[in-house]
């Protein structure tokens, strides 16, 4: 008995089961009836073996509230049925911790009267239990729910391609209801004619290899309009590897379907524009397949697309020299590269192509890499080139026609100035002598003028600061032994004027250099006679001479001075469309300034 007893405690507590048993001696009222608990039962129950006094009273309130008319319910009906009873319900212990227990029990009678007279039962803690239970219930509720509203669409078919099982996305779309088609319907009964030739094709495959994937198809909904789908499938096999049924996704392509149509019709539209473009234009792949050549293209050199697949085929034909078509072929390439790295532009390369006539054509090519494709463009630069060249050697001649014009200008007005001279060599009067050399001077700045552009790179503008300073050296040696005492002073930038504006200045600087050296230092005086020029960046040219001699009379009105230089200034001056200001501080200062012929500015 000891031993039993022993196997028993062990037993129950290793199943974590109590056994109790209750001797029923007043049925109306149970709290003096005797009840005894196994040790185990003490220990669900939150108490160590023999710790309490067991009572049917410590038994009641140790049953939660909201569950104690529901277990009082069983045992009443138990005893009233003389049955068995079993209720799970919540305990909770001294601790505070709830628990749930299994109750099973059964009522022994009297067999001479048949009067209850005693409750044998068993108690088991399933707190465990029924917490994986709960979350078991839990987690086959979120993957029902992930069944059932997962974003793209499941089925199951069996054998005959009836459906059997379907979630609520694919339903919505379909627009049927689960009992109209789970054991109904048919997969084929929904496709389109496309469809169920996709259908009847692919099912026999997916039952004997077991799997299909990126099937598009099209369903047609229960409203009649078509929805295109991607279908993936695996099959279920028994043991013996026999098809059971399907598990199918289903995705909604609609969207990239319209999106594949507005690109097909974008791109109908683009190679419509290339067609018909006026610009050789040709479409390559970054992998070097040529995709395109439109009209223009195989017109201007004569190359078709059948002809010329790759870009390798391109520099093979356009470039017969192969040390020269290995360079430009691997210039292109390495373009190609950095443009589809960067999403910049390729070119302008210049470039000589060989036509498929045997023709030379001068090109230039530009691209761009757009996606995973290379548009470039060519544009036909022979006749281009051709008029360059002409208009070249048209500017070429033209432009020795007009050095020998200046030059043979320059001539003629050396040979009036040597003419002057032997005149000048005649008189004896001394005023007329004047007239003379100034005169001669005027021609020599006009000579000075033809000879600076005969050595010009540019007929149609001077580099006024040479010319100044040429006038410069030419009258202060013309004056001998006035110039002597006399020192120049050039301040001269680099300013490049036309040729009227330069003829009017260089007549300007004669007079008023020749002006000063005549009667600014009487009598040997030592000076300095300073000429400016500066330009600023509006094109505004001031142009200045100055000197420290003995300046002008004082009652004197330099405009109405009645002498020829004088009023050359002022009228050269006005020609210019310029001012003249005359300073007569320590010396006499002329200041010219006016605006460059093509720079004029509000």
């Amino acid at each position: 008995m000891r031993r039993t007893e022993t196997h028993l405690a062990a037993a129950q507590r290793i199943a974590h089961v109590g056994s109790w048993e209750a001797e029923l001696q007043d049925l109306d009222d149970f709290s003096q009836d005797p009840l005894w608990w196994s040790d185990e039962t003490y220990r669900i129950f939150g108490y160590e073996p023999g710790a309490v006094k067991v009572t049917h009273e410590l038994f009641g309130s140790a049953i939660v509230p909201e569950d104690r008319a529901r277990v009082w319910a069983e045992v009443q009906g138990a005893l009233r049925e003389h049955k068995r009873y079993e209720v799970e319900h919540r305990i909770l212990r001294p601790d505070g911790s709830e628990r749930v227990v299994h109750e099973h029990a059964e009522v022994i009678s009297d067999p001479a009267t048949g009067r209850p007279v005693r409750f044998i039962g068993t108690v088991q803690d399933i707190t465990e239990r029924k917490r994986a239970e709960e979350l078991l219930k839990e987690s086959a509720r979120v993957i029902q729910d992930l069944y059932d509203n997962a974003p793209c669409g499941y089925h199951s078919l069996n054998a005959d391609g009836v459906f059997i099982r379907i979630n609520d996305t694919e339903l919505k779309w379909l627009g049927y209801t689960r009992e109209e088609v789970v054991g109904k319907m048919r997969l084929a009964d929904l496709l389109t004619p496309a469809g169920l030739q996709v259908y009847n094709q692919t099912f026999p495959v997916l039952k004997e290899r077991g799997w299909l994937t990126d099937i598009e198809t099209a369903v047609i909904r229960k409203d009649g309009t078509v929805l295109p789908v991607l279908l993936n499938s695996t099959a279920i096999q028994d043991d013996k590897g026999n098809f059971v049924a399907s598990r199918t996704t289903l995705f909604d392509i609609t969207d990239r379907k319209r999106a594949e149509e507005t690109l097909r019709a974008s791109e109908a539209s683009v190679r419509q524009v290339i067609e018909a473009s006026p610009v050789p234009l040709s479409v390559d792949g970054t992998d070097g397949k040529i995709e395109y050549l439109n009209r223009k293209f195989i017109e201007t050199f004569g190359y078709t697309h059948e002809e010329l697949p790759t870009r390798a085929d391109w520099f093979a034909h356009a470039y017969p020299n192969p040390d020269y078509r290995r360079v430009v072929a691997r210039q292109w390439e390495d373009a190609v590269i950095q443009a589809c790295a960067d999403s910049k532009p390729i070119g302008p390369v210049e470039t000589q192509v060989t036509c498929k006539d045997g023709s030379v054509r001068a090109v230039e090519f530009v691209g761009a890499a757009v996606g995973h494709r290379l548009m470039v463009a060519a544009r036909d630069l022979t006749e281009h080139k051709r008029a360059e060249d002409a208009i070249r050697a048209s500017l070429k001649e033209k432009t020795v026609l007009l050095k020998e014009v200046h030059h043979r200008v320059k001539n003629n007005l050396q040979i009036v100035i040597s003419l002057l001279n032997l005149q000048a060599v005649r008189i004896k009067n001394p005023e007329a002598l004047d007239a003379m050399q100034e005169t001669a001077n005027r021609v020599r700045s006009m000579a000075l003028l033809h000879e600076t552009l005969y050595l010009s790179e540019s007929l149609a503008r001077v580099n006024f600061g040479n010319y100044i300073g040429n006038i410069c050296s030419h009258l202060f040696r013309s004056y001998g032994p006035k110039a002597a005492h006399v020192t120049p002073d050039l301040r001269l930038e680099d300013v490049a004027t036309d040729l009227d504006q330069t003829v009017s200045c260089g007549l300007i600087i004669n007079e008023l250099v020749s002006n000063a050296l005549k009667h600014a230092f009487p009598d040997g005086r030592p000076g300095k006679i300073t000429v400016e020029l500066q330009a600023t960046p509006q094109g505004r040219v001031t142009l200045k001479v100055a000197d420290d001699g003995v300046g002008l009379p004082p009652a004197l009105d330099i405009q109405q001075s009645g002498t020829l230089g004088h009023q050359l200034v002022f009228m050269l001056a006005e020609k210019l469309h310029g001012t003249v200001e005359v300073a007569r501080n320590h010396g006499t200062v002329f200041s010219i300034a006016f605006q460059k012929h093509g720079e004029e500015h509000l």
